[in-house]
């Protein structure tokens, strides 16, 4: 991982993996989305996708999809080879999913630390992909995930 991240890897509303692993997602109940800005240091890498949906109904069936360890396998596999996926472990306002890939740019190939954050409150759901050459603290996680679940409140 350099200090730009590669706009291919990961895509927001409208294309790319991410959107390829979306099979079940309720789509025509989305009403807003947004994706942010890739944020790097170092080897470190932040992005998230939000959605506002129509009801709490469809919010609570997205993250459900989110959830699935199915949904967390596709987009894995769109990152890099998957050395190991663990099952979907509770965070506050939804679920983690860790893995470690193995990924390569033109400097080389290294083991990739990756965590999935499905969440989501009230008509939104947040997906948060975390990714470092360093493994991924659970207590920064569930930090993390705390402060997103605050904001969606």
């Amino acid at each position: 991982m350099g200090d730009e991240p590669d706009p291919d890897h990961l895509h927001g509303p409208g294309g790319g993996p991410l959107d390829a692993c979306l099979s079940g997602f309720p789509d025509e109940a989305i009403v807003d989305a947004a994706e942010s800005p890739r944020f790097t240091r170092g080897d470190e890498l932040a992005w998230s996708v939000a959605w506002r949906l129509d009801g709490e109904g469809a919010a609570a069936s997205a993250l459900a999809r989110l959830s699935e360890e199915s949904f967390a396998l596709c987009l894995l596999s769109g990152l890099g080879l998957a050395e190991e996926v663990l099952p979907p472990a509770p965070v506050p306002g939804g679920v983690a999913h860790l893995a470690v890939v193995t990924a390569g740019d033109d400097v080389g190939v290294a083991r990739v630390f990756v965590a999935l954050l499905a969440l989501g409150a009230g008509t939104s759901a947040v997906l948060a992909v975390l990714a470092s050459t360093e493994p991924l603290p659970g207590d920064e996680l569930v930090l993390v995930a705390s402060r997103l679940e605050r904001r969606l409140a």
